[in-house]
């Protein structure tokens, strides 16, 4: 995974954008975060389920797919290049 700074992450789950970080702390990209547990806990509070506009929230991505990729890409690549494999990624050994 690439180095990164504190409660972030290219994983578009939400302990991968938190990473323990306090909600209060946060940037923008946690606004959706914010808002479906909010929804929640006025909803549990009152003994009702937790509303399907909070789930909404939560099913929605982060960060946008293609981003999610390139970072995953960028990662993929330094790791290589800690292990000294790098050169090895565009290997195809299995053609002749």
């Amino acid at each position: 995974m690439p180095s990164s700074a504190p409660g972030w992450s290219i994983y578009p789950e939400g302990e991968g954008l938190v990473h323990g970080t306090p909600l209060n702390e946060m940037d923008g990209r946690a606004i959706p975060l914010k808002k479906a547990l909010d929804l929640s806990a006025e909803a549990l509070v009152q003994g009702e389920a937790i509303p399907q506009a909070a789930r909404d929230l939560l099913a929605k991505p982060f960060i946008p797919g293609w981003l999610y990729r390139l970072m995953g890409g960028f990662g993929w690549k330094q790791q290589a290049k800690e292990y000294g494999a790098k050169k090895r990624l565009d290997a195809r050994p299995y053609r002749p």
